[in-house]
């Protein structure tokens, strides 16, 4: 057992490899499965690539979070998703703020398609 906070009590920590810090606990990999789930699930509303701003609101919806500017949220979410690299849900995002796509990896319907020139 250890301490953590003020007197306040974190069950056992255990750490599995993860790719960039090298470890990760057992509760941010039980997070971002759960908000892979709810991604996919978002995601499998709409027929095709969703829109990151739409995903982003949706998310904030679905998780009750308090009104916050819709360019950061989404930026957010595009870093979060990306840091996660789940293999099924994907951001296809270029550099600029709030701009890009969220989709299932699995799911050919929901492939954003990209121009070839």
């Amino acid at each position: 057992m250890g301490l953590w906070g003020f007197g306040r009590w974190q069950g056992d920590v255990v750490y599995a490899p993860g790719p960039a810090a090298g470890f990760k606990s057992i509760d941010a990999i039980v997070l971002s499965q759960t908000l892979v789930e709810l991604g996919l699930e978002i995601v499998g509303e709409v027929r095709g690539p969703m829109r990151l701003w739409d995903f982003s609101r949706r998310l904030g919806r679905r998780l009750g979070m308090p009104p916050v500017p819709l360019s950061d949220l989404s930026d957010a979410v595009k870093t979060t998703i990306s840091r996660i690299d789940n293999a099924r849900l994907r951001v296809l995002a270029p550099g600029m703020t709030g701009v890009g796509y969220v989709y299932d990896a699995a799911d050919p319907e929901s492939w954003p398609i990209r121009a070839s020139r």
